[in-house]
């Protein structure tokens, strides 16, 4: 997906000045595991006649990827696809990459000349996959399919009758076909149906279907105990005794205070020690994201991973505008509605959360909105708006990337961790 000035892959330390942001988006199996991530970028990507430069973009995100941040920040092992232009396809230093690890997507304009085709036919050779980003079949596109892995058709941008043929025309060896801008779920099973096995965009952070229908049985006490750990008037016996009707949950606090991040000599072997241990806020906010992961048990993983970075950067990025705890909540709770298939006004209602929580969750006025959108946006790779949005709280105390990878990182642990928290 190759993204117009300002919206393009990667990250790196840029001339005095100016601003960097690295963040990515999630490409993912017909399982919706995911198969990897495309790094999105935001720099001085410009020449000296303040034209976006393709070569300096894709330097700065393999600097990012590589030097600066590296690729296990940003990907924990998944595929990192990196938009490559003529001149850094054909140059020495793309031999020097990890081929394991990166994807060289070649952007739409690039001319398949003799010097081109010959890069990519021993680039292929030495073990690198090569993805043709937003294809559109042509004498000089068709050119390049011998050599790609990884066809990307954009859906919002071609017409669907050509998104139909593209897999079945050019089907050949072990060549897949990639389906990015995928935004709703119908758009997610033609694409399926039309042969595409890898799929792009943000159609996995919609309801599957928006109705009133009841929460599945298997789901109501979870959702129960998380509205018990929002109200605002429980106590600590209160938690205790919620807690205490869930063995999972028992389980996985006494296992989180045991861990080596707190360092108590003494192991903790019961539930009220824990508790008290921990304390309300920290035992509000472990609940509630041990009860999102179990509500959203049917979903793909990164939909609560993505929660939880929200959650979390939006909480680092409120921290000097004393919103934090509130700020936390927005974020984790920004995906409830697909991750329980309901509209979000009557979960916000169940769940009695606090009016300016509410507004951010419905995009409407209040102190909390404009943090939310920022988090989304910069998510996105949307750069300005995210800039804009950020405008209204006081500056955070790390640059918003750092508070950005933080997120990522803390979301991957809880994620990692979450997995083995059973009894």
């Amino acid at each position: 997906m190759h993204i117009p000035a300002g919206r393009t892959a990667g990250a790196v330390p840029a001339a005095s000045g100016a601003t960097n942001s690295v963040a990515r988006q999630p490409i993912f199996d017909a399982k919706l595991k995911v198969f990897g991530y495309e790094l999105l970028f935001r720099g001085t990507a410009t020449d000296c006649s303040g034209r976006f430069d393709d070569d300096l973009a894709t330097s700065r995100v393999l600097y990012a990827g590589l030097f600066s941040i590296g690729l296990d920040r940003l990907t924990f092992g998944k595929t990192a696809f990196v938009n490559f232009s003529r001149s850094m396809l054909v140059s020495d230093m793309v031999r020097k990459l990890p081929k394991d690890r990166i994807a060289l997507e070649i952007l739409e304009h690039v001319e398949a000349d003799a010097t081109v085709t010959d890069a990519c036919a021993t680039l292929r050779t030495t073990g690198f996959r090569i993805a043709l980003d937003d294809f559109l079949p042509g004498p000089r596109t068709n050119a390049l399919i011998p050599f790609a892995d990884i066809v990307k058709v954009d859906l919002l941008n071609t017409p669907e009758a050509l998104c139909e043929a593209i897999p079945k025309r050019f089907a050949g060896g072990k060549r897949v076909f990639l389906a990015e801008k995928v935004e709703t779920h119908e758009q997610y099973r033609k694409a399926i149906d039309w042969g595409y096995t890898l799929f792009q965009g943000y159609f996995f952070c919609r309801p599957l279907q928006v109705n009133t229908r009841e929460i599945g049985a298997n789901k109501h006490v979870c959702f129960r105990l998380l509205k018990a750990i929002q109200d605002p008037s429980i106590n600590m016996e209160g938690l205790e005794r919620i807690i205490r009707q869930d063995v999972y949950l028992s389980f996985a606090i006494i296992r989180y205070i045991n861990s080596a991040a707190f360092g108590f000599r003494a192991r903790v072997k019961s539930l009220k020690h824990a508790l008290s241990l921990l304390g309300l806020r920290k035992i509000r906010e472990f609940g509630t994201i041990l009860l999102l992961k179990r509500l959203g048990n049917d979903k793909p993983d990164e939909l609560v991973r993505q929660s939880l970075v929200r959650g979390r950067f939006a909480e680092l990025l409120a921290t000097n505008a004393g919103l934090a705890g509130e700020a936390f909540l927005a974020g984790i709770f920004s995906l409830i509605d697909a991750i329980l298939d309901r509209p979000m006004r009557p979960v916000i209602d169940e769940l009695g959360l606090s009016d300016d929580i509410a507004a951010a969750l419905l995009n409407a006025p209040g102190p909390l909105t404009s943090l939310l959108d920022a988090v989304v946006s910069y998510e996105r790779g949307d750069w300005s708006r995210s800039d804009d949005c950020l405008k209204h709280l006081p500056p955070p105390g790390d640059a918003v990337q750092n508070l950005y990878l933080n997120a990522i990182a803390w979301a991957e642990e809880i994620m990692k961790q979450s997995d083995t928290d059973h009894p």
